[in-house]
């Protein structure tokens, strides 16, 4: 593997892991903060009820108080004045009705709504003709994995995004030099989204391609907040396939994300075009424990199961999205 590559490989790889970590203090920092939320709300709860208790015991009190404090006299003007006979029996229901009743408390104890837990998923959205009320977060699942049963994640692509990338590979196209760009997205509601190309400072041949400024291009990543999904590149005259360079290629970006993936471009040939990934076994411990000098050498150890295609044509994990946006970042310029 060439030393500039193995250079933006680790370099790659500290991003990644940093990214991981400032992920990992930030989901530990919003699980406090609910926590402690919780913690107050169940507090306000528990003061809330025993407020009421005490007013309602405080009222009745008050209330019993005043009736005892009722003078036969008091009561004897009260019935002359309702002209009823002054009798033991209807001094009694005076008596009663100037009681005042216990306040009736609620038959089930005050509730507030606690705010779902971050790491919980949300309930199945399910539409309803004529419902009005708000959907809740859609979560993605995905049934695609590695050969290795680890499930990987669903990458929403661009529809567009390849013709795009080939419109800005055109130039060297011409000239029957490869060019390469990065596939960088963002993580939401548990799936992949690319959102951005980038098209780094680079150097080609016609079978090869590499990036000349690798700090620009992971700045440009920092800034925005982008995980690294993946890698574009031409094979002007070749056809679409992965060769030795591009499975080693592969292999790095693969150790930081399982779910990365390498699409080709092959204007002149059909088909035209391929997204894929390394198999989980055989290829990716082939490539990575791979000692073989030389740029260009076979890999048929995996009797030509180094690779498989990885959308959903091929029952993968990548799915393209019409009319789905995305940005251009080309550092050539």
């Amino acid at each position: 593997m060439a030393p500039s590559l193995m250079v933006e490989l680790d370099t790659m790889k500290t991003k990644l892991d940093a990214d991981y970590e400032r992920y990992k203090q930030s989901q530990r920092s919003q699980l406090e903060i609910q926590a402690k939320l919780d913690t107050e709300l169940r507090a306000k709860r528990q003061r809330s009820e025993v407020e009421s208790v005490q007013r309602a015991k405080a009222q009745e009190s008050a209330s019993a108080q005043k009736a005892s404090r009722i003078s036969p006299q008091d009561i004897q003007k009260r019935l002359q004045a309702l002209h009823i006979n002054s009798n033991t029996s209807t001094a009694a229901q005076e008596l009663a009705f100037t009681k005042t009743s216990r306040p009736s408390l609620p038959n089930s104890p005050i509730s507030f709504s606690l705010p779902r837990r971050l790491t919980e998923t949300p309930p199945s959205v399910v539409d309803r003709p004529g419902s009005t009320a708000p959907a809740s977060e859609h979560y993605f699942t995905s049934s695609a994995s590695l050969e290795n049963d680890y499930p990987l994640k669903t990458i929403f692509l661009p529809s567009s995004l390849q013709s795009t990338f080939l419109s800005l590979a055109s130039s060297n196209t011409a000239r029957n030099l490869e060019t390469c760009g990065i596939l960088s997205g963002t993580l939401r509601n548990n799936a992949y989204f690319v959102t951005t190309l980038i098209v780094p400072a680079q150097e080609s041949t016609s079978d090869t391609c590499h990036t000349t400024d690798e700090e620009g291009l992971f700045n440009y990543q920092d800034a925005n907040d982008l995980f690294t999904l993946g890698w574009i590149h031409t094979h002007p005259t070749q056809t679409c396939f992965l060769s030795s360079v591009d499975l080693h290629t592969q292999c790095g970006y693969q150790l930081m994300l399982p779910e990365s993936i390498a699409i080709v471009l092959a204007p002149s040939k059909t088909p035209s075009a391929g997204t894929f990934r390394l198999t989980d076994p055989p290829g990716l411990h082939t490539i990575k424990t791979c000692t073989r000098g030389g740029l260009f050498h076979p890999h048929d150890e995996g009797g030509g199961t180094m690779y498989v295609g990885a959308d959903r044509a091929s029952a993968g994990h990548v799915k393209e999205v019409e009319g789905m946006t995305f940005t251009v970042e080309d550092q050539r310029l």
